[in-house]
């Protein structure tokens, strides 16, 4: 066994994916029961995870054997599957496209033909020279 630890950048090199990726497995792992958990073979140094070469070919077979029909990684999308283009057909039930053509139907304002910034009455805020000359006036008492 080498004394060598692997960190989670060589690991991710060498399973050629994202350390997000990576993370968010070890993460959703770490929900399951301890006995289920099926990623963890790492060991953790302060804040850092750490492989041993065995562990990260633990690793690699686990994540090989989750990805196949029935593991949880096989309905995930990875850059191994095939891309087999873009669906034009509909995507959503027939309720629920009916309700967002409805929705799209919809008026915004109702009623609304007042043209925006026109004002009824003049403001009655007082300009800037005129407040500042009110201030500055001297009230002499008798």
């Amino acid at each position: 066994m080498s004394a060598e630890r692997l960190t989670i950048e060589d690991v991710i090199s060498r399973l050629k994916i994202s350390r997000r990726t990576l993370e968010s497995w070890l993460a959703e792992d770490l929900r399951r029961a301890t006995d289920e958990r099926r990623f963890h073979f790492h060991v953790r140094h302060g804040r850092r995870r750490l492989w041993t070469e065995t562990s990260y070919l633990a690793l690699e077979h686990a994540i090989e054997r989750e990805s196949e029909p029935g593991g949880v990684l096989a309905g995930s999308q990875s850059k191994n599957a095939t891309a087999t283009g873009t669906s034009r057909g509909p995507f959503a039930p027939q309720a629920v496209q009916s309700a967002f053509v409805a929705v799209l139907d919809f008026p915004l304002r109702p009623g609304s033909t007042t043209l925006r910034g026109t004002r009824s009455a003049p403001s009655k805020k007082t300009s800037a020279p005129r407040r500042q000359a009110k201030a500055a006036e001297v009230i002499r008492l008798p």
